[in-house]
């Protein structure tokens, strides 16, 4: 019978990893889960922004479109000019559910970023619908002389310049008053 001989390279084999080969495995496992890390967090932080954009601009969009309902059914705007003006504050009476209503919208603050309030009660309270403006010149009031030769506001030019957090979006509208032709 032959003795069972053990073969002195299967031996070697077996011996496993030098240190040499473990530190560059680890170095190479070290920047692929440093880049996958670092285009992680970019994409969070991008997310994060088109987020903020998204709902200042949705915020915005629904103040304008409230206060462009409320201007086009207004029959008085409660300001006294007679050139064009831009203004922080507007007083409208305004028809609501067939009776009329005196709103107030004014921007407030001594500061950006200023805020862009309400009122339904003649001035008592006030109620914040957006707290991120660049500018408190909101309004432009546009008067034109009526039939009597009487300055009318027969428009309101609204801009809200709104601040995200990289940079500002502006939203514009136009709104003829429909009623002020009634004045």
């Amino acid at each position: 019978m032959t003795p069972f001989r053990v073969r002195s390279g299967a031996a070697r084999d077996e011996r496993g990893f030098t240190v040499v080969e473990l530190m560059v495995t680890l170095f190479v496992m070290g920047i692929i889960a440093s880049a996958a890390l670092s285009v992680m967090v970019r994409a969070f932080t991008d997310s994060g922004i088109v987020q903020n954009r998204r709902d200042v601009f949705g915020d915005g969009q629904i103040a304008l479109g409230q206060m462009s309902k409320q201007f086009r059914q207004g029959a008085v705007v409660g300001v006294d000019t007679d050139v064009s003006v831009t203004v922080t504050t507007v007083t409208v009476d305004t028809y609501v559910g067939g009776s009329t209503e005196r709103v107030i919208w004014r921007a407030t603050g001594s500061q950006a970023p200023y805020q862009l309030q309400v009122s339904t009660d003649d001035g008592t309270t006030y109620r914040t619908v957006l707290s991120n403006l660049v500018t408190d010149q909101v309004f432009t009031l546009v008067p034109h002389e009526n039939s009597v030769q009487e300055l009318v506001i027969d428009e309101i030019d609204i801009t809200l310049v709104l601040g995200t957090k990289t940079q500002s979006v502006r939203i514009q509208s136009k709104v003829n008053l429909r009623n002020a032709q009634n004045l």
